[in-house]
């Protein structure tokens, strides 16, 4: 139990952690995906573009709740 007497402090908010950022990893694992099926480009200048896009898109819909801020 934590001080305040909470005792769900931590599991809620890995509970609502992995709700809201699961669309986000759904797609790099389609994109990981994509690039073994021969569909992307294996490059790391793609890689490296695809998650700054993926990365800005997750803070523009999740704000402070985004991984990358």
């Amino acid at each position: 139990m934590h001080a305040d007497g909470c005792t769900f402090a931590l599991p809620l908010g890995a509970a609502v952690g992995a709700l809201v950022h699961w669309p986000f990893d759904a797609l790099r694992l389609q994109h990981a995906q994509a690039v073994q099926a021969g569909l992307v480009r294996k490059s790391l200048l793609e890689s490296r573009d695809f998650e700054h896009g993926l990365a800005a898109l997750e803070r523009l819909a999740l704000g402070t709740l985004a991984r990358h801020n």
